[in-house]
């Protein structure tokens, strides 16, 4: 609190506040460019997951400590994008893989 009150803190604060935002923004920029990135077809989610994005997991950290309100904005489509990435990857191996037995599954799974 006695620093909250002081006048150097004063002085600074709201350009402390600016350099939050603008860090906030880049982080969401870039992490929301490597979730996009998981979309490309043919995209080995694993090792995209281990290379890059469990090595920025402290720029999500900082996410949830300095911006929430972003925070809960590329949690979801994350989630979101990987819940697509997995069902694409599901519906193609099992559209691959089945044969004419199973003919009402591969049209209700296949066709949608």
């Amino acid at each position: 609190m006695l620093r909250q009150a002081s006048a150097a803190h004063q002085d600074v604060a709201p350009e402390l506040e600016r350099l939050r935002v603008k860090a906030v923004a880049k982080a969401r920029e870039y992490l929301m460019a490597r979730i996009y990135a998981l979309r490309k077809p043919k995209t080995n989610i694993q090792i995209l997951q281990q290379n890059m994005l469990l090595r920025f997991r402290y720029l999500v950290t900082f996410l949830r400590a300095h911006g929430p309100e972003v925070f809960g904005e590329v949690r979801p489509r994350s989630f979101d994008n990987m819940q697509l990435g997995f069902l694409s990857s599901l519906r193609n191996s099992a559209c691959r893989h089945w044969t004419w037995q199973n003919f009402t599954m591969r049209l209700l799974l296949c066709e949608a």
